[in-house]
């Protein structure tokens, strides 16, 4: 299986793409591929194990890939940002994980930066393309997003008694990724 990945992972068609599995057949010879991006749509391949033969029985090659389709073809003439992940470190030595989408390069210098803030506690952010991110990294702005999935471990009195500072650590995430150096 580790062959079969380290194979996969080098013909992605982007360094940075996850590699996923979304069916086998029983004997494993053939797979459907998925490459998962946050730069751009996914892209579906069938992975083909068994050796190919070219006409004479001794000349085989190994594994094949044969692309199926992208899940969002529209997209593909447009360019996009990549997703990083980030570690912030707290204020107590927590490191707090996020993903950071840079502003699409219109020149040098900074740019805003937007805080995006998700549904709540039952909810983790995670690496991969977005649109809302897309559309401010088109614009000029890099997106931030911080998860606080560590509330999933708390009960309900102690979610109610620590979201009720949520809104006053909102500005200090932005504090602390400013001047903390995250490690990217």
């Amino acid at each position: 299986m580790e062959e079969d990945y380290e194979f996969l992972k080098a013909n992605a068609p982007n360094p940075d793409a996850e590699v996923g599995v979304v069916s086998r057949t029983l004997d494993e010879s053939k797979w459907i591929i998925s490459y998962y991006q946050s730069d751009g749509p996914t892209s579906y391949y069938i992975y083909d194990k068994s050796l190919q033969t070219n006409g004479d029985e001794k000349e085989t090659s190994g594994p094949t890939l044969t692309h199926l389709f992208v899940s969002n073809p529209k997209l593909l003439p447009y360019r996009f940002a990549p997703m990083e992940d980030v570690r912030i470190k707290a204020r107590d030595g927590l490191e707090l994980v996020g993903y950071l989408t840079r502003a699409v390069e219109k020149g040098s210098g900074t740019s805003p930066l937007i805080l995006l803030v998700h549904g709540g506690p039952w909810a983790r952010d995670s690496w991969g393309f977005r649109a809302q991110c897309q559309w401010f990294a088109n614009r000029g702005y890099a997106t931030l997003q911080v998860s606080w999935d560590l509330f999933h471990f708390f009960s309900l009195m102690m979610i109610v008694l620590v979201s009720s500072a949520l809104p006053n650590s909102l500005p200090n995430i932005i504090l602390l990724f400013v001047t903390s150096k995250p490690v990217v």
